[in-house]
């Protein structure tokens, strides 16, 4: 087996990466990322440092574009890749909560259908995957089965509304697809750390520790899906990688075992309290949970106030809460049922968390911009 990797340099990326490159005499590994040539050599150095011992001969690093039909790889390395790979985990995408919906589309759908693209080219494949998100949900509340997605509704943002398209489209395209519904993904559960602190979930946690947010919804029911990135990756790599499972859809998540919204906010200013005891003399307010109905009052009433910095800090925690605004429960007996045989299973969000926010702390919830960015 040859594996095909789009967006290794993300989050989920890199450590989808390291699990397969761990894999016992496991799969050749190729790794599309784009940029000119000393981007490419940029992003596969900050890779191969990553990945540290696991990052062997098996790993190969290319140039690949997913803005481009086919990902713009041509000649001997198009070649290649029709030849040798077997299969393909299309991970690329941007991320963004506030992206308008032309740039959503042009890198989540276009950039999804280049990659299937390429996926045709390929003589043996066995497999395409798709990394989605369970909150292409959107508003809807209950439980969210692992069944096909809604694209006629409204959607919490762009973002979800481009991974529903894409999955859509994925999954009637006809090539022999799975697509893996995230959760919300935190830092490793062994140490907290993760490639990049520019999540929603990050986010939150510098606006509180910044005193900045004064409540949330907390509906009875309410929950914040949540799993570290490691056991993500390790779970998308077993499912993947195993020919026999044919499940179309599963959903990466914590499911019925996710945390409450107000337990996470309680979690989260505790950890704060034992990592940063400077920052409990300041004495910020805890925020409060509130029904949903006096949450959107005060962000509607907000934007009437001339006060720009507020409305932009107000509108910035709503990017990041408006996924959890309703309570959802992600069905996850099918991704529970085909992971059991590789006795992998999420763990207690108690047990990693204050290792989760040590580290965004320590690094005062932002990172240096990696070698290639500006």
């Amino acid at each position: 087996m040859a594996i095909l990797i789009s967006g290794a340099t993300g989050i989920v990326g890199c450590e989808l990466v390291a699990a397969l490159l761990r894999v016992p005499a496991g799969p050749a590994v190729y790794v599309l990322v784009r940029g000119d040539r000393a981007a490419v050599a940029a992003k596969e150095r900050w890779l191969r440092g990553w990945l540290g011992p696991a990052a062997d001969d098996r790993l190969v690093v290319e140039f690949g574009d997913c803005a481009i039909e086919g990902f713009g790889v041509s000649g001997e390395t198009r070649r290649r890749i029709a030849r040798e790979v077997t299969a393909i985990l299309h991970a690329a995408a941007n991320t963004s909560f506030d992206l308008s919906a032309s740039e959503a589309f042009a890198t989540n759908v276009v950039g999804t259908r280049n990659a299937m693209t390429l996926a045709r080219s390929v003589r043996h494949l066995e497999r395409f995957g798709f990394l989605s998100s369970a909150y292409i949900a959107g508003p809807r509340s209950g439980v969210i089965l692992e069944d096909a997605a809604r694209t006629d509704m409204a959607f919490d943002n762009e973002y979800e509304r481009s991974k529903a398209t894409a999955e859509t489209e994925v999954l009637a395209s006809g090539l022999p697809a799975v697509a893996y519904r995230l959760s919300i993904v935190l830092g490793r559960s062994t140490d907290g750390v993760v490639s990049r602190l520019n999540g929603g979930p990050y986010l939150l946690m510098r606006l509180l520790h910044d005193g900045l947010i004064g409540m949330y919804p907390a509906a009875e029911g309410q929950t914040a899906d949540m799993l570290p990135v490691d056991f993500v990756a390790r779970a998308v790599t077993y499912l993947f990688c195993d020919a026999g499972l044919t499940r179309p859809i599963y959903h990466v998540c914590a499911g019925r075992e996710a945390i409450t919204t107000t337990d996470f906010y309680t979690l989260l200013l505790e950890a704060l309290a034992h990592c940063d005891p400077d920052w409990t003399a300041q004495g910020f307010p805890a925020p409060l949970g509130a029904p949903l109905a006096a949450v959107r009052a005060f962000r509607d009433t907000v934007e009437l106030v001339a006060h720009s910095r507020l409305r932009a800090v107000v509108r910035r925690v709503d990017q990041c809460m408006r996924p959890l605004d309703v309570p959802k429960t992600f069905d996850t007996r099918g991704f529970t049922h085909d992971l059991a045989p590789s006795g992998l299973a999420p763990p207690s969000f108690r047990s990693y968390f204050p290792r989760v926010v040590g580290y965004a702390a320590r690094n005062h919830f932002r990172m240096r911009p990696l070698p290639w960015e500006p």
